[in-house]
């Protein structure tokens, strides 16, 4: 976990520019408040994430917001964590998402735990370990109004609605690779 936390927090003392077809404004990035940069999902780094083969520049542009901003809320390390996985970036991916992680007693009526463990499950292809959480979200009941917050400032409940929707989404493609064993 020390580790997973150094890579995480360790800065480029400046970062790699973006290779053209990835460039972005950092500055028009910097002045956007967390809810635009990150929860926008037409905007902010997504922008820059849905672009083929930037995914390693959305997570580098993901650390140098966190880092320039001081702000350190965990979804911030989780969304750098995806877009390292995407770019096959897999051991800091995880130490990323392991840092994601919440004390049990916050997350009784969600599942995150088990989530982040069944992504990092599925990333190690630890069949057993993904088994585990899946069963373990799915007795997590879905809450009535299908909305949870994603970060404590988030005030766009049809956002929050929609990462619930993302992890059962994401549950079910898993159960079928392991089905597939």
């Amino acid at each position: 976990m020390f580790i997973a936390l150094l890579l995480a927090a360790a800065q480029p003392a400046e970062p790699a520019p973006p290779a053209s077809d990835c460039a972005y404004d950092i500055e028009a990035m910097l002045a956007l408040d967390r809810n635009a940069f990150d929860q926008d999902l037409d905007g902010g780094w997504r922008v820059l994430a849905e672009r083929d083969g930037c995914e390693t520049a959305a997570a580098e542009l993901i650390r140098e917001w966190r880092h320039r901003k001081r702000d350190h809320n965990s979804i911030l390390y989780w969304h750098e964590g995806q877009m390292r996985a995407a770019a096959g970036q897999t051991e800091v991916a995880i130490g990323l998402f392991e840092l994601t992680y919440k004390a049990p007693e916050a997350d009784n009526d969600f599942g995150w735990n088990h989530y982040v463990s069944g992504t990092i499950a599925f990333l190690t292809r630890d069949r057993d370990r993904l088994r585990r959480a899946i069963e373990q979200l799915k007795d997590i009941p879905e809450p009535e109004e299908n909305s949870h917050p994603i970060s404590t400032s988030s005030s766009d409940s049809s956002v929050a609605g929609r990462g619930l929707t993302a992890r059962h989404t994401a549950l079910d493609a898993a159960s079928r690779w392991c089905n597939n064993a």
